[in-house]
């Protein structure tokens, strides 16, 4: 059976992480660029993703996940030079981090309202399950009309490939999907706290700042 571990931490309106500005410094040029350009709340959203690959990275294999593997070519799914695959998204409070070292992960969390109608929440399950399918093949928004979903049967296919869908349950408030090619795997979720340490000690390990325990 081949996994994908789910990890998903709150995200606050303000403040910050010590570890923040050095995790955005140690990122290519062109791409910090781009996330300082996003805003501020866009920035520590994108930011958290990446500290919640990296811990993820650090819990399943030995030598974990220095940040110079990541790599963020123009127009393409962003990639762990060796791996693992991963997958990241974010929506107002909460953001996940889809992780495989066998399996090529697509991901989409968005916000429910409270007072949400029945009618917006199967639309929001339908996009969610479209844009999961789109990321783990690679495309952007503007390839959703080659996605043919079909989310009472759990897939969605896009040219000759078979996408399965699965729908994670992480918290209330939000709907998120996991799309895999072809095969269906087992979910595992955890919750993760950002200020932990752990957190901390994943992120400065993967920055160069501290060293593997022996």
């Amino acid at each position: 059976m081949k996994t994908v571990t789910l990890l998903h931490a709150p995200l606050s309106a303000d403040g910050a992480w010590h570890w923040q500005q050095a995790l955005l410094h140690a990122l290519p040029y062109a791409k910090r660029l781009e996330l300082e350009r996003r805003g501020r709340a866009e920035l520590r959203a994108a930011l958290a993703g990446l500290a919640l690959l990296i811990l993820g990275a650090a819990r399943s294999r030995a030598a974990g996940l220095a940040v110079r593997q990541l790599e963020f070519a123009p127009g393409a799914k962003p990639r762990s030079n060796g791996g693992p695959y991963f997958s990241i998204s974010h929506t107002r409070g909460r953001v996940v981090c889809a992780i495989s070292e066998t399996v090529d992960p697509g991901l989409d969390v968005e916000s429910v309202a409270d007072a949400e109608s029945a009618d917006n929440v199967v639309k929001i399950r339908q996009w969610t399950a479209t844009e999961a399918a789109l990321k783990a093949a690679g495309l952007g928004l503007r390839s959703a009309t080659e996605v043919r979903l079909d989310v009472a049967r759990g897939c969605a296919e896009i040219g000759s490939t078979r996408y399965v869908l699965r729908e994670a349950q992480l918290a209330d408030g939000c709907i998120c999907h996991v799309a895999t090619p072809e095969v269906s795997p087992e979910l595992e979720i955890s919750a993760v706290d950002l200020d932990a340490l752990e957190t901390s000690l994943a992120v400065e390990r993967s920055l160069g700042f501290a060293t593997q325990p022996e």
